[in-house]
């Protein structure tokens, strides 16, 4: 089962431009850092479902043009020994199951480590 990470930093910029061949007319570049408490104190390896909702990614599926980018990486984590494991694989983004906005996935994986924060990047081709 996913677990929620708190959004507790997030930037929006918005660039505007010209109709591009797939019909985007703005691309949406969102920044920030989600806080969440995952860990595993053992050499067991603890994996789930990291996933969080964007601030101002109201948006549905036909406003979308083009692709989406989508990079997160880990920022703040505790190793206990030096046989650590942190890993985020596998981002994607979907749509919010209830109403409009993105809602972002990836698999998190740890083993003798605590990972506490992710800093995600998106972009979003859109035409609105």
């Amino acid at each position: 089962m996913p677990f929620f990470g708190q959004v507790v930093q997030h930037q929006r910029v918005d660039v505007r431009n010209a109709p591009q061949a797939d019909g985007a007319t703005v691309l949406f570049l969102y920044s920030g850092v989600v806080l969440f408490n995952f860990g595993s104190g053992d050499a067991n390896t603890r994996e789930d479902d990291l996933q969080f909702d964007p601030p101002d990614s109201d948006l549905d599926e036909s406003e979308i043009a083009g692709g989406i980018g989508l990079t997160i990486t880990p920022i703040d984590f505790n190793s206990n020994n030096s046989f650590s494991v942190i890993a985020v694989k596998d981002p994607s983004v979907f749509f919010r199951p209830a109403g409009r906005g993105l809602r972002v996935q990836a698999r998190v994986a740890v083993q003798n480590a605590t990972l506490f924060r992710v800093a995600y990047q998106l972009a979003v081709h859109a035409r609105v």
